[in-house]
């Protein structure tokens, strides 16, 4: 008597999630305390790029927290100096990006993926300003360059869309290693609340000890609360990205703290003795 053979069903193998994960408390500070500090890191680098490009051409630049101001000298092109500083911050988060992609999980990590997309954020967020104001490095160029009010809006929309692509390539990254979607949330939303009151605290400080105007205080605010803003979409795709269930780090908490206490002496230091190039 011949028997059929067995079928055979096959199935795919899923990665099951860690047993014991970081709690929701340790993913927020972490993850906030490394994303205020990337981002306040790259902007002061985002403002250098500005005064070292004025300098270069021969006009001696003065570059404090908030801004870079060079002296207006015969022969220095004031447009190339105002286009290094979106342009320095699009090449920074691809280069940091490139770079953190192979390193396993850790500080290094985090900390390169998060001051890469601040530093793309930081261009996408003025092509997106300038659409409704204008105010920010792009407006100034739009206005050299004779722009249209069409002109205004593409560079709006290429605003946004990079912003959503930014918080997919974070998704992407919560992903690796968390799953829960309280934990996912801790990691995007409540992260962004937490570094976005940090550096408000830290720039409006600044703004104080720099001796600038009331007047300030409000795009002071502006560029604080926008740098990570697209942190709290990534929410929008975690059903829609792989969850890969690798073990979670940040690294430790020691080399956390110390790198956002640098940051922020970095930041203050330089509303308090500015620093002059050229």
């Amino acid at each position: 008597m011949n028997s059929q053979p067995a079928s055979r069903v096959r199935t795919a193998t899923v990665p099951a999630a860690p047993a014991h994960g970081p709690s929701r408390r340790t993913i927020i500070l972490s993850s906030s305390v490394i994303a205020a500090t990337a981002a306040m890191l790259q902007v002061q680098m985002h403002e250098y790029a500005h005064g070292i490009t004025a300098a270069v051409q021969g006009a001696p630049a003065t570059i404090s927290s908030l801004m870079a101001e060079h002296q207006s000298v015969p022969g220095v092109d004031a447009t190339l100096a105002t286009l290094a500083g979106p342009l320095f911050s699009i090449v920074l988060a691809v280069v940091l990006y490139a770079a953190s992609r192979p390193l396993p999980a850790g500080y290094l990590r985090a900390f390169l993926t998060w001051m890469s997309f601040a530093a793309a954020q930081g261009t996408f967020g003025y092509l997106i300003v300038g659409m409704f104001m204008p105010v920010g490095d792009t407006a100034v160029l739009f206005e050299a360059w004779g722009f249209s009010s069409f002109g205004y809006i593409m560079a709006g929309v290429i605003g946004l869309a990079g912003m959503l692509f930014l918080s997919y390539l974070l998704s992407r990254e919560i992903l690796r290693t968390l799953s829960d979607r309280g934990d996912i949330i801790a990691a995007s939303v409540l992260t962004w609340l937490v570094a976005t009151a940090v550096m408000a605290v830290v720039y409006v400080s600044a703004a104080l000890i720099s001796g600038y105007s009331a007047e300030y205080l409000v795009p002071t605010l502006m560029g604080a609360t926008t740098t990570l803003v697209f942190a709290p979409m990534a929410t929008f795709w975690w059903q829609r990205v792989p969850h890969l269930h690798r073990p979670w780090d940040h690294g430790s908490p020691v080399v956390q703290g110390v790198m956002l206490v640098l940051a922020i002496a970095v930041v203050l230091w330089h509303a308090l003795a500015p620093v002059t190039i050229g």
